[in-house]
């Protein structure tokens, strides 16, 4: 008999008088995966915020295995045996795995300040072992990848014998093989009885991991109920309220003017002897496995890493001159791989974030101070074109949600109008919704005569997209795929090494 041991009854919440939960409700039962999607904005993340003591509730009620509970803090969650699994795990990096998972109880010597370390070790063993884990409790959690890194975030949640575990976006990061670690992970938490939740943007992943599903949208339940009901265009009519248009393949554009030629560019072990054009009204695809060295191309191109070897030109008039790449960099748009990290600036408005790349424009002469009218009105006029949802350009970056967010990264370059666009990782993180308002940024801005190099871990989109693929791997460009040669099949084969190389 199936046993719901969480159940959300009439939630609402709302920030700064936005109501971003409106009578949500949903159950999750010992040994099954409750799969939790929706668009950005949705309300997940606050959802799951508010199950985990992060946020407080405005209106409703939470029950464990029947009985009401009131969870303010983490702490709280902690003692109702919830876990939240962060998409980037929240942790110590100088810290051991083993300090790391008993931090909040660590075993000390008793009548003195001095850690049983050898007790704690074999204990952290344990905990990694039921999770069929071989990290080493000894090592610093610096050395450990994302994957890694959840392992740990898992095992101390058992240690703290959680047995509600929720995951926010914990795939968006990690590799192939790690992904496959964590779904068998999970598979074995659900055979001990856990209960899980799991958010993501990646439906495939809903339909093969979870057994029923919570559809939101604009902060209430569009649907819900067991995974076997649903259809992948199914889920997606329930998240954005309507059928998803589909983008065809289109034809290939021919070349046009040449605008950056990169030859033999080196830097140390990540990049070596790598040579390509870009051309006008045109995506060069850069794709390969994790590891194969896409994000170092790009920040050795960009003057971000020290080369070792090879030149840049670029287009002036009628004839190509050498650059640097920090010359380039101030010259191009570049959307990187991590907007938290190197893409906004969190704490101020949207209007700030979008002039931020394009201050000279707004520059009052003589004297050089900055007309902070001019770049509001910039910064209303590019979040109203990509249609940026906010309550207005005053309003925080970091307060969006993670498509938004993405938007105001583009708008900044799009203000700026270069040439050329780097874009890595454009669309990660972002719903389905959001994915493909983007895509449709990148053939516009194409349409327009501009040259963008695309790096996408998701092949489909890389084929959608591109005019020409190069295949890294290894930090080599191992073959230049035509349009008319995309295969999935093929670029995998490349990319793993097993196809035909020139």
């Amino acid at each position: 008999m199936r046993s719901v041991t969480l159940e959300v009854k009439s939630v609402y919440k709302q920030f700064s008088g936005v109501e971003v939960l409106k009578d949500v409700n949903l159950e999750a039962a010992s040994g099954e995966v409750l799969g939790v999607v929706g668009i950005n904005g949705a309300g997940k993340t606050t959802l799951m915020n508010i199950i985990a003591g992060e946020v407080a509730l405005d209106k409703g009620t939470l029950l464990i295995d029947g009985e009401e509970v009131t969870v303010q803090s983490p702490k709280d969650a902690e003692k109702f045996g919830i876990a939240l699994i962060h998409q980037e795990p929240v942790d110590f990096a100088h810290m051991s795995v083993a300090e790391n998972i008993y931090l909040s109880d660590l075993p000390m010597m008793k009548g003195l300040p001095f850690i049983q370390r050898r007790k704690m070790e074999k204990q952290a063993r344990e905990q990694l072992q039921r999770l069929g884990s071989n990290l080493n409790p000894g090592s610093r959690l610096s050395e450990l990848s994302i994957g890694g890194r959840q392992q740990v975030a898992v095992a101390r949640a058992l240690a703290q014998n959680a047995r509600i575990f929720l995951f926010d976006e914990p795939t968006s990061s990690l590799s192939f093989k790690e992904k496959q670690y964590l779904f068998d992970l999970i598979g074995r938490l659900k055979q001990r009885g856990a209960t899980i939740i799991y958010i993501t943007h990646f439906l495939d992943e809903v339909l093969q991991i979870c057994d029923n599903v919570c559809i939101l949208r604009d902060g209430r339940v569009a649907s819900s109920g067991p995974i076997g009901k649903y259809k992948l265009q199914d889920v997606i009519r329930e998240m954005i309220g309507r059928d998803l248009a589909s983008f065809e393949h289109r034809q290939p554009r021919g070349s046009r003017r040449e605008l950056l030629r990169v030859e033999s560019l080196s830097a140390g072990t990540l990049v070596r002897n790598v040579s390509f054009s870009i051309y006008s009204g045109e995506v060069l695809g850069i794709w390969g496995l994790m590891g194969s060295g896409r994000t170092e191309l790009v920040r050795a191109l960009l003057g971000l890493y020290p080369v070792s070897a090879g030149k840049l030109l670029v287009r002036d008039g009628v004839s190509m001159r050498q650059i640097s790449g920090r010359q380039l960099l101030r010259s191009c748009g570049y959307v990187t791989e991590t907007r938290h990290d190197d893409g906004l600036f969190l704490p101020q408005a949207v209007w700030w974030n979008i002039s931020s790349a394009f201050l000279k424009a707004f520059e009052k002469q003589p004297f050089f101070a900055m007309d902070v009218r001019r770049e509001m009105d910039a910064g209303k006029t590019m979040a109203e074109r990509l249609q940026i949802q906010m309550p207005g350009v005053t309003y925080p970056v970091r307060q969006l949600s993670g498509g938004n967010q993405q938007k105001v990264v583009l708008a900044k370059w799009l203000l700026r109008q270069p040439e050329i666009y780097f874009m890595d990782e454009p669309t990660r993180g972002v719903d389905v919704g959001a994915k493909r308002e983007i895509q449709k940024i990148i053939r516009d801005l194409v349409s327009e005569g501009a040259g963008i190099l695309l790096i996408s871990s998701e092949i489909e989109e890389m084929m959608s997209l591109s005019d020409r693929i190069i295949v890294l791997r290894g930090g080599t460009a191992v073959q230049e795929v035509p349009y008319a040669e995309f295969s999935k099949e093929h670029l995998m084969s490349l990319g793993v090494g097993n196809g035909s190389e020139t």
